[in-house]
């Protein structure tokens, strides 16, 4: 799943830099994990033959948004706040990170692992409500030779 999700980081940032555009990008992630998620959930009781690919497939597309929303956030922050944005978009990723897994855990105890997943699946959907309220940077605010995609590559 790592190795894949390599690729697919690779590919979203390529991706977003041919369509000249971040936020459209994560909102589309976003969708799709909240899809994979929703997916997973309802393959959890289902055999192996099916759920392990749902969860590979989920899990790659989790591990693909990352270097879109730190690029997005630099962007949108613009020069003179980037490393602020940065810093707090890193220390929010943390806190949720470091709550995520005991309280998925311990939603999984509680209940089951397929309305872990359900609940799991709202989280990025969140995300994409937020971003609807985000706007794209465009134009004067981005130029092509910040791209980190070298020009023979393009």
């Amino acid at each position: 799943m790592n190795v894949l999700g390599i690729a697919a980081r690779f590919s979203t940032g390529r991706w977003s830099d041919r369509l000249g555009a971040r936020i459209a990008p994560l909102q589309v992630l976003g969708t799709l994990i909240t899809l994979g998620t929703a997916a997973v959930a309802l393959l959890v009781d289902a055999p192996l033959a099916a759920l392990v690919p749902a969860l590979i497939v989920a899990g790659v597309i989790s591990l693909s948004w990352n270097g879109l929303a730190f690029t997005a956030a630099a962007e949108t922050a613009g020069i003179a706040r980037s490393g602020a944005a940065l810093g707090f978009q890193q220390t929010v990723l943390g806190v949720l990170y470091t709550a995520g897994a005991p309280a998925f855990a311990a939603l999984v105890a509680a209940t089951s692992w397929r309305v872990a997943f359900e609940v799991a699946a709202v989280f990025p959907l969140v995300g994409v409500l937020v971003l609807l309220r985000v706007a794209e940077v465009t134009g004067a605010g981005r130029r092509r030779e910040m791209s980190a995609i070298p020009p023979a590559a393009r």
